[in-house]
């Protein structure tokens, strides 16, 4: 055939052959499809080799970022990577709030006091888990016993600790008219126990003097619930929520104590401004710690109307009667703190948590009687409690100079017999009438200024 005629239907075969591939999708496709390379004849690793050719051609498009990644603007190549596998760490320039806020301070001001601050780099504080490093801080925190013959507390504090010893001894701490309700439940030994020690009954008129005795069916409750989280390993939180609550209630909640003391829970309260906690050497502030219970003064209105003068007169000042702006409390003095632990458990980690806590309080309170010369004159001591599980112990904190002491420990009952409970709820009645009786005249003449 000429060459010329072979020319035209080869061109038109081909053609057509392009028109019916595009009419039907699949032998388009398998038409465009690149053809596999050689090895794919063979088996084995070859059969690896197609496959790394495939995942090259899908990922050809985007190539893949390296794992360290240029950092714009770096001065120093050495810190011109960042490896992004790295556990990420917090930035060393980012703003921070004002070093002492008011409590009242509006959000518009605080934002304009962070911007103001952003080229400050915030500092980290310094954490502590060992009791003898309060001790060789420049303010220091030292423990002492209050059994010790060679230490010398304050004589009110010997005096109260000789009255809650008694307690502790279960003396006095039912009111004898209690004893009938007692014969009542006769089922239980522990107050079988109880029903034939005198000892542990007083005239009604002299256990009144604290307040409410609680009725023995009261009394066997608190045991149960203590029973309860101790036998089935409750939380912490559980124990606060279910026992010491329902334990300060007995005490507190109550017409001797309404509109004079009261309690919270106070497991959230933050100490604040930071510039109230323990400093080391190096000016860092030692890491802050809460407490899990208040117990407070009730505020009358000439307490209101001294906070709302102190808020005016320096808007920057922390506007709180206390060392912490949680506002349960920013208007409430208060008066005794309690920590809680499990039974057995972290007495060290509670005497660290409540040294640096009641540092800050009386730090506060030097500050807001700083214009009557400064120190705490006339204040003996600070009361606290520490719980574990069942046990109940009364400490307390004093401060000569610029030394704060932590004095432990006297047992003041255990929610582990109805003996214990009764002795526990009339330890707090006490405590609560020195919140009253002493704390509250010396914070009126030495704070407020009022006699």
């Amino acid at each position: 055939m000429p060459i010329a005629p072979w020319l035209c239907e080869e061109t038109i075969r081909l053609h057509s052959s392009s028109l019916n591939a595009h009419h039907d999708p699949v032998l388009f496709w398998v038409s465009q499809a690149p053809s596999p390379p050689p090895s794919i004849a063979s088996h084995g690793k070859l059969k690896r080799s197609y496959s790394k050719h495939i995942a090259t051609g899908m990922y050809s498009r985007d190539p893949s970022p390296p794992k360290r990644r240029c950092l714009e603007g770096a001065e120093n190549a050495s810190f011109a990577t960042e490896d992004v596998e790295m556990t990420p760490q917090a930035k060393s320039n980012v703003a921070v709030g004002p070093p002492s806020p008011s409590c009242f301070t509006s959000s518009g001001s605080i934002t304009h006091s962070s911007q103001s601050l952003q080229s400050r780099s915030p500092r980290k504080k310094q954490p502590l888990r060992k009791m003898a490093n309060l001790s060789l801080l420049p303010n220091p925190v030292v423990m002492k016993s209050i059994d010790d013959a060679t230490a010398t507390p304050p004589n009110e504090l010997e005096e109260i600790v000789v009255q809650l010893r008694r307690i502790g001894r279960g003396l006095g701490v039912i009111s004898r008219s209690e004893k009938d309700a007692m014969a009542s439940m006769s089922s239980d030994r522990s107050f079988r126990q109880i029903y034939t020690d005198e000892l542990a009954f007083v005239d009604d008129i002299d256990r009144a003097s604290l307040g409410p005795c609680p009725h023995p069916r009261e009394v066997a409750k608190a045991v149960s619930l203590a029973t309860e989280c101790e036998s089935n390993e409750h939380s912490e939180a559980s124990w606060n929520g279910r026992v010491h609550t329902y334990l300060l209630d007995l005490a507190l909640y109550n017409d001797v104590f309404k509109g004079k003391v009261g309690f919270l829970d106070c497991s959230k309260a933050r100490i604040e401004p930071d510039s109230l906690l323990p400093k080391d050497y190096t000016g860092l502030s030692i890491e802050s710690k809460m407490v899990d219970f208040a117990v407070y003064l009730d505020p009358d209105d000439t307490t209101h109307d001294a906070l709302r003068q102190l808020a005016a007169r320096d808007p920057f000042t922390t506007a709180s009667w206390n060392h912490t702006c949680y506002p349960p409390l920013q208007k409430r003095p208060l008066a005794m703190s309690i920590e809680t632990k499990l039974t057995g458990r972290d007495w060290d980690t509670a005497k660290i948590q409540m040294s640096i806590w009641v540092t800050a309080q009386l730090n506060k309170l030097e500050q807001l009687v700083a214009q009557d010369g400064g120190g705490l004159p006339g204040l003996p001591f600070l009361p606290v409690i520490v719980t574990q599980g069942h046990e109940w112990y009364f400490l307390a904190a004093t401060r000569s100079k610029r030394e704060t002491v932590l004095w432990e420990k006297v047992l003041l009952g255990s929610t582990q017999n109805a003996l214990g409970v009764y002795q526990i709820i009339a330890a707090l009645q006490v405590l609560g009438q020195w919140c009253e009786e002493v704390y509250r005249p010396w914070f009126r003449a030495h704070v407020i200024g009022v006699a």
